[in-house]
């Protein structure tokens, strides 16, 4: 199964991506796409096979340029962009 997206970090670029499959207790770094620029969306995917059928929820936070892992604590966008872990549930 491919997991894939986009991290943003804005000038604080981004430097890799983690994705759990186990509600955050592990985290595996995911391929990141090479950066266009300084200041530019990174591609990434995560290649994933689950250990037995059922319903799994995956979790990703960046990793901005100074290795600081992307917070849990949610927080809108505005002032200071927006915090958080993305989260979807996919079912095999």
């Amino acid at each position: 199964m491919t997991i894939a997206g986009v991290a943003f970090a804005g000038d604080r670029r981004i430097s890799g991506v983690d994705v759990s499959t186990d509600g955050g207790q592990t985290w595996e770094r995911a391929e990141l796409k090479t950066a266009l620029s300084p200041v530019t969306w990174r591609l990434w995917r995560f290649e994933w096979t689950p250990p037995k059928p059922g319903r799994y929820s995956v979790l990703v936070r960046a990793i901005d340029g100074d290795g600081q892992p992307q917070t849990a604590a949610r927080a809108q966008p505005f002032p200071s962009g927006a915090t958080g872990l993305d989260a979807i549930a996919v079912e095999r």
